[in-house]
């Protein structure tokens, strides 16, 4: 595994449809900016995570590990904006800023777990209104009418997906048959779909399991490819110089040809030589801290076909890349003193790929 992608400006790795000449077809992981150079001490403190383009072009990066840090803007060029609010419980202040994404027109969407509510921002992150909510937010997708399906983090009860209205009303909770009494992991993704619905992927259970929702909590479907490299788990385990991490979906969208985009995390050849030494943890338990992602992880990028799950394009890739939300994904680099900077690539298919059933 190296570590010197930051050096290259494009990957061009093939990716192909079986019988298909791999010169011809490929997906393209494309380098567009490195963020987090710019700002104090050249780095963050601990892993960042990367909004998409909001507000008309700007990338807003949390550090969801580090209380009391603000979120940070950045434009395309990688140029640090600014901080956004102040710390504090106030409109416009933040405790612990986990995630933002866009809303409507160029207003911007900014999720603090610190305060429990998601803040309404303009295009230049300035405060404008509040939603609050009663759970941790994974993530957000905002439906055509304004309103917004939120997913859930954490290992509780209830409902793993809820929808608001652009008043804060709470519309609806779905995402299981009936919801889960006991506490249970509900992290989920969302990931766009055509039309008001939604796709969804658990982030916690390891398992190859894609469900199609409507935005008014009806189930439409579910996919359930089977690979080798991903077998069910009921549970994950924690990783150890002997037991390699399990796949994990990080994101997942349909493209305007109906293919389904998923990207997953998957252990690396050599995941143990990215390990720390064993240390204590909670109760008396012992872990293996991840010294070096880029050695644990690698990315599979998977493209289906999103009625029937048959895999039309796929890829396993050096470098493991995190959520930001269609077409797009992120690395995490650490420089030699531990400060942390994150690289954002466009994720398609080359323009040689043929669309499936449009011949």
């Amino acid at each position: 595994m190296t570590r010197s992608i930051g050096a290259l400006c494009i990957f061009f790795l093939s990716a192909c449809r079986q019988g298909r000449d791999s010169s011809t077809c490929a997906i393209d992981v494309i380098k567009k900016v490195q963020l987090g150079r710019e700002i104090e001490d050249g780095g963050f403190a601990e892993r960042p995570a990367v909004s998409p383009l909001v507000g008309g072009g700007s990338y807003i990066v949390t550090v969801p590990f580090q209380s009391g840090e603000l979120a940070a803007r950045f434009d395309t060029a990688g140029h640090f904006l600014g901080r956004i609010g102040a710390e504090g419980e106030g409109p416009g202040e933040y405790r612990l800023p986990l995630n933002a994404t866009p809303y409507r027109a160029d207003s911007i969407l900014l999720f603090d777990i610190g305060t429990r509510r998601i803040s309404v921002l303009d295009k230049d992150g300035r405060f404008a209104r509040s939603i609050p909510v009663s759970r941790s937010v994974l993530n957000i997708l905002t439906m055509s009418d304004g309103s917004m399906i939120v997913s859930t983090t954490g290992y509780t009860r209830g409902m793993p997906l809820a929808r608001y209205a652009a008043t804060g009303k709470l519309l609806a909770e779905f995402g299981f048959d009936s919801p889960a009494v006991k506490p249970t992991p509900l992290d989920r993704w969302v990931g766009a779909s055509q039309g008001d619905t939604v796709w969804v992927a658990s982030f916690s259970v390891p398992a190859y399991h894609l469900e199609r929702w409507d935005a008014n909590g009806r189930k439409l479907g579910e996919l359930n490819p089977v690979r080798a490299w991903f077998p069910p788990e009921t549970e994950r385990r924690n990783i150890t110089p002997t037991a390699p991490p399990l796949p994990a979906i990080q994101s997942l969208w349909e493209d305007d040809n109906r293919r389904l985009w998923v990207l997953i995390l998957v252990a690396d050849s050599q995941w143990a030589q990215g390990l720390g030494p064993e240390s204590p943890g909670e109760g008396g338990l012992k872990f293996y801290p991840l010294r070096d992602l880029d050695q644990v992880f690698d990315a599979m990028i998977e493209v289906l076909d999103s009625k029937t799950g048959e895999a039309l394009y796929s890829r396993r890739f050096d470098t493991p890349l995190f959520h930001m939300g269609p077409g797009m994904g992120y690395s995490i680099e650490e420089n030699s003193d531990g400060w942390k900077t994150a690289t954002v690539y466009d994720i398609g298919l080359s323009p040689a790929c043929e669309v499936p059933g449009s011949h």
